[in-house]
C-alpha cells in the first residue's frame, strides 16, 4: 500500500488543492445542490458525510444505514499525473474533473453505486418517504425520477 503524505493521496496521484471563491452547484438527477467550495479540493477527506442527497444524516430520513461511501475519503486529481490510483470522471461537476477515493486508501463504492441505479433508488426512497412528509421534497406525488 502507498504511502498517503499529510492527507494529499499517493505519491503519483496527488490531491489537486484549490481553493475556489464560490459553491459548487451540483445537479444529481436534475435537482441542484449547493456544496461549499472547497468540495473535494483540500485533499483526502470524507466530504460527503451528512451531504444531501445520498448521504443526509438517515435520522431524518428513516434510513437504516448510510451508503458506505458517505464516510470515505476521496479528492479531486489531475489524471494526466495520476499514474498509481484508479481515478473516474466527476457524475456531478464540470468536464475534466475527477475524483479518487484510491489515492486515500479507500475504497470507491460510489461509482458502483451511482453507475448501477442504486443510488438513484436511493434518492427516490428519500424522495418519496420522509423529505415528502417533511415537506421538504421537491418531488413529491411523483412515483419516479426522471
Amino acid at each position: 500500500m502507498a504511502d498517503v503524505s499529510a492527507n494529499t493521496g499517493r505519491e503519483g496521484c496527488q490531491c489537486l488543492i484549490q481553493i475556489l471563491s464560490a459553491p459548487q452547484i451540483a445537479v444529481i438527477y436534475d435537482e441542484k445542490y449547493e456544496y461549499e467550495a472547497s468540495y473535494g479540493w483540500q485533499g483526502c477527506k470524507s466530504y460527503d458525510v451528512d451531504r444531501p442527497p445520498f448521504c443526509e444524516p438517515h435520522s431524518k430520513l428513516k434510513l437504516n444505514d448510510d451508503p458506505d461511501f458517505c464516510t470515505s475519503e476521496w479528492c479531486y486529481v489531475n489524471k494526466s499525473a495520476c499514474t498509481t490510483a484508479a481515478y473516474k470522471p466527476s457524475a456531478f461537476f464540470d468536464d475534466g474533473v475527477f475524483y479518487s477515493y484510491e489515492t486515500c486508501n479507500s475504497t470507491d463504492t460510489f461509482t458502483k453505486c451511482y453507475d448501477n441505479g442504486a443510488c438513484k433508488e436511493l434518492v427516490h426512497s428519500i424522495y418519496a418517504g420522509a423529505i415528502c412528509e417533511s415537506g421538504r421534497g421537491q418531488r413529491c406525488g411523483s412515483n419516479s425520477l426522471t
